[in-house]
């Protein structure tokens, strides 16, 4: 069992989580269609944890989830869920850093201890830590260590990346990290023009 159903008494709060719950799953079977309806709906259910305790719409049965338990909820079968993976989700809203920061923030226990990565519960799948240079990886980050920043790349006036830098998470670029990166993104005909102009640089004696 994904979740902790049993007979309880419905109420109106209760029932409007079920509902919520209902609609996201809909708005996320609808793919680009629903995606405006899924990102509000997403934003309403981590932010007020209407995903721990619901009732399914029309059988009434009441589902419930530990303040931890929300890889279970989105992994759990509709309706007592959203029948897919965490990773899946967060693909969905891959360029929208306040949605993946709020499904960051739910999937982390609680106090922000987040699951080890790797890590199996039960038949329940956790998703790895965020690593490396990702967005998330940053938005985590700086959501414990710099809240001011955080808030900024939330209201889109920095992005991620910028406030890792300014935090000191991450070094700034060296005009020779930018070279690497241009060059690992251009065609053999462009690094073939660049060394032919590099060659006539050097034989003028301008490089």
């Amino acid at each position: 069992m994904s979740s902790d159903a049993e007979p309880r008494t419905i109420t109106g709060e209760m029932q409007a989580n079920g509902e919520t719950v209902r609609d996201l799953y809909r708005a996320l079977g609808l793919g680009r269609d629903g995606l405006a309806t899924a990102r509000s709906l997403v934003l309403v259910a981590t932010r007020d944890g209407v995903w721990q305790e619901f009732a399914v719409p029309v059988t009434g049965e009441t589902v419930r989830y530990g303040p931890s338990d929300f890889v279970r909820f989105v992994q759990a079968q509709p309706l007592e869920g959203l029948g897919l993976s965490v990773d899946s989700l967060k693909a969905l809203f891959h360029d929208d850093p306040v949605v993946i920061d709020a499904i960051d923030a739910a999937v982390q226990r609680p106090g922000g201890r987040p699951e080890p990565a790797g890590t199996v519960d039960n038949v329940h799948s956790l998703p790895a830590r965020p690593t490396g240079n990702s967005q998330e990886s940053a938005l985590r980050r700086l959501r414990k260590g710099r809240p001011d920043l955080h808030k900024m790349v939330l209201a889109g006036e920095l992005s991620a990346n910028a406030a890792a830098v300014e935090a000191g998470f991450r070094r700034r670029d060296t005009p020779l990290d930018q070279l690497h990166k241009v060059w690992a993104r251009a065609s053999a005909t462009e690094r073939a023009a660049f060394r032919q102009a590099i060659a006539e640089g050097e034989a003028e004696g301008t490089c």
